[in-house]
């Protein structure tokens, strides 16, 4: 007859741990927020920079800057002011939540990415210049040194961030084939605004021709007229001719072509 083993006592099988994601909805949607703010600072700030590198090449006299790259400039700074209290927020948030994780890999490079980042926020309220405000003065070393940081910091941020995400799970790729081509779209958008002059588009010509310039010799650059709001701004020339503005209201010359045609 043969015998009855016992069966062998099998070990529970260990359950495999449920990967918790470590960014919540709330995370995610202000992380959206702060990869268009940076799109736009990117864009804007690669296409100043290289309006500034081309002025410094050339040794320009004059300046390469329009009325275009101005409005971008504010729209530069405006952006940066706006995204630096989202993205402490979600520095700060992330980091209590994901410190103790156990892929510290991940870990640590997401906090050099943070310190980029906060390095990149001050280094851009360090350059912007208010009239009233205390301001680096230009062209001194710790204006350059800043001026550099803010110029390098970013992209060393990328490169953090990209192996901050390489750590952890797999990387979305077409979540940055759709930023980098929202971003070169951007810059091509700005490329083209640059050779125009938003001041053009509904500025009047002379129907007659010179008519109108005679008998000065003196000509606009591109035969419009300049409008009466323009040459009335007495309070900003005082700003640098404050002895011809001081000056100019006693003769009484100054009512001459007011009243009595040339």
């Amino acid at each position: 007859m043969g015998t009855n083993n016992p069966p062998t006592p099998t070990s529970p099988r260990r359950a495999r741990p449920v990967y918790v994601p470590a960014l919540g909805r709330t995370l995610r949607s202000l992380l959206l927020v702060i990869f268009a703010g940076f799109a736009v600072l990117g864009a804007s700030g690669g296409y100043l920079l290289a309006i500034r590198v081309t002025e410094m090449v050339q040794r320009r006299q004059d300046t390469l800057h329009t009325q275009f790259s101005l409005w971008m400039t504010l729209v530069h700074v405006l952006a940066g002011l706006v995204l630096i209290v989202p993205f402490l927020i979600f520095g700060i948030s992330h980091l209590v939540t994901a410190r103790n994780r156990p892929n510290r890999v991940a870990v640590r490079l997401g906090i050099f990415v943070f310190l980029f980042g906060i390095i990149v926020c001050v280094t851009g309220v360090l350059l912007v210049h208010l009239e009233g405000m205390p301001q680096l003065p230009t062209d001194t070393i710790a204006y350059w040194t800043v001026f550099l940081l803010h110029v390098i910091v970013p992209v060393l941020a990328v490169g953090a961030y990209v192996l901050h995400r390489r750590a952890g799970p797999a990387i979305k790729w077409k979540w940055g084939y759709g930023f980098g081509g929202a971003v070169a779209a951007f810059t091509a958008v700005m490329i083209v605004m640059h050779t125009q002059n938003p001041r053009d588009w509904f500025a009047k010509g002379s129907p007659e021709g010179e008519k109108y310039f005679e008998p000065s010799r003196t000509r606009t650059v591109d035969g419009t007229f300049i409008s009466a709001s323009t040459l009335m701004m007495d309070e900003d020339c005082l700003k640098c001719h404050a002895d011809i503005y001081n000056s100019d209201p006693h003769p009484a010359h100054r009512l001459s072509a007011l009243n009595h045609p040339a």
